[in-house]
């Protein structure tokens, strides 16, 4: 890619790539790392090819507005044809724009997905540790509270989804 814009999303997918790739360890049975690097590595070949087009599409968008004002008669072809020319290439443009916007916000969607779920169970595990220790320095036998309460139906979600996607 030489173009700045293409080659900048492309880095930035590429960026969020590799922030999903270090969620996979601790994900650990819920995912097959094979086949999700096969998805992703899939995505980043699609949107390898939708920015290319994009770029081509770009210069002759440039062309084409080159050519827009020339000193020729409207009902000339040749300005018809430019014009038809032109309606085509800024609907490729947009078609491309919104096909890279897709795979961009399912990639960056994969990422924040792993990362949420990897410090929902942090944060569930730090209220389980508050609940020990506050029941040991306080001597009480149960602390009531919601935080121990979310932290146990967040582990049993958790043991949930690991049980289904065992299956």
């Amino acid at each position: 890619m030489w173009t700045v814009p293409e080659r900048g999303a492309f880095y930035d997918a590429l960026d969020t790539a590799r922030r999903i790739r270090k969620t996979w360890p601790a994900l650990g049975g819920m995912i097959d790392p094979v086949l999700a690097d096969r998805a992703l590595t899939g995505a980043l070949a699609e949107l390898a090819e939708v920015l290319e087009r994009r770029q081509e599409l770009r210069r002759l968008r440039a062309d084409l507005a080159g050519v827009q004002g020339a000193d020729i008669p409207a009902d000339s072809p040749a300005r018809r044809a430019a014009d038809i020319q032109r309606d085509r290439a800024e609907q490729a443009w947009r078609e491309a724009g919104d096909d890279a916007n897709r795979i961009l916000r399912a990639v960056d969607a994969a990422a924040r997905a792993g990362e949420s779920f990897i410090r929902e169970r942090q944060v569930a595990a730090v209220a389980r540790h508050a609940e020990r220790t506050l029941a040991r320095v306080t001597g009480a036998g149960n602390v009531a509270g919601n935080g121990p309460e979310l932290a146990d139906r967040t582990e049993a979600v958790i043991a949930a989804y690991r049980e289904l996607d065992m299956k």
